[in-house]
Formats: structure tokens, C-alpha cells, sequence
């Protein structure tokens, strides 16, 4: 996956409840060199693989995560990038939740209500 030149303010996260719980980060502005989805296989109590898929406007990360993990996530701009804990969240002011994004909405599909980070 591309490396941003900086924080990644621009992206927006949202949650799909159901039989393949996940977490889906979209990051704008930045371009993936694959041509197809990638994968990677996570050993973690929390995230079972990461998938990224590129776009030609964003590129899409995606945390196939078990039912419990969905509520237990952040995101956050770093210097470098952008941060995502999955579990149990830091408790650090650049960890923090999701403060500074552009796009501060999570949703939950499958009938479960929304987030606001």
C-alpha cells in the first residue's frame, strides 16, 4: 500500500455488523500500486485478516474482526500516517478517538446503530 506523505486526515471509517463482522477504513488521496485485493493474515484475538483494495479515488481498508472487536476500535492521524487500534484502545491523546478526522461518523450496517468517534 502507498505511504502518505503525512497525516492522513482525509478518511472515514464505518462498521457492517452480520455473519463477516468488519471494520472499513476508506483513506482518500492516496493511490494502492496493486491491481487486485490484497490480503494478510492476522494472528490476534481481535482482527482475524486485513484485506486493502484500491481505488481510483481512495484506497479501502478492510478488518475482518469477530462481532465483539466492532465497538472496540479507533483511528486517528499520526504524523506519518494514520493510527488504528483494535481491542483495548490507548488511552494517549494521539490515539485518541478518532479526534481531528474529516469524516467522524462511524456507521453500523445490518441494523445496529451508528457511532460518532
Amino acid at each position: 500500500m502507498s505511504k502518505p506523505m503525512g497525516p492522513s486526515k482525509d478518511y472515514k471509517s464505518f462498521t457492517i455488523d452480520g455473519k463477516q463482522p468488519r471494520i472499513v477504513i476508506d483513506m482518500f488521496k492516496i493511490k494502492s500500486p496493486f491491481k487486485k485485493e490484497q490480503r494478510l493474515a492476522v494472528k490476534s484475538p481481535w482482527v482475524k485478516q486485513v484485506r486493502h483494495f484500491g481505488y481510483a479515488d481512495k484506497v479501502r481498508l478492510v478488518l475482518d474482526t469477530p462481532k465483539a472487536s466492532l465497538a472496540k476500535y479507533s483511528a486517528a492521524p499520526t504524523a506519518n500516517g494514520l493510527m488504528i487500534h483494535v481491542g483495548k484502545v490507548p488511552a494517549t491523546p494521539a490515539a485518541g478517538k478518532s479526534a481531528g478526522r474529516r469524516h467522524p461518523k462511524r456507521k453500523s450496517a445490518g441494523g445496529a446503530k451508528g457511532k460518532t468517534g
